[in-house]
């Protein structure tokens, strides 16, 4: 299957990324528009975000995974990041909460 890369974009302040509600907003805004069902959608966090938080996490995957189901959420949408702080701590909160 394809890959399809989404590169997330934020202001350069924002270090730290936290909250159900922002996850869902930049879902809606960054993601869900550019999703292609067919591939599996990478979206990467810029090196600037240093800190995510499983609450913004769960968010970003809340409406893939009430349409879709929690395993296939993640077959539609990897989450991945430049940062390496920030890409353990996506591999931590997926692990450890799920989406």
């Amino acid at each position: 299957m394809n890959e399809k890369v989404i590169d997330l974009k934020f202001d350069k302040l924002d270090t730290n990324l936290a909250g159900n509600r922002l996850g869902n907003d930049v879902f809606a805004e960054q993601i869900e528009p550019y999703l292609e069902y067919n591939k599996v959608n990478i979206a990467v966090f810029p090196e600037t975000i240093e800190d995510i938080a499983s609450s913004f996490i769960e968010g970003m995957y809340k409406k893939l995974g009430e349409k879709y189901g929690k395993s296939k959420a993640i077959q539609i949408m990897l989450l991945d990041a430049k940062n390496k702080e920030a890409k353990e701590k996506i591999s931590e909160s997926i692990e450890t909460f799920g989406v």
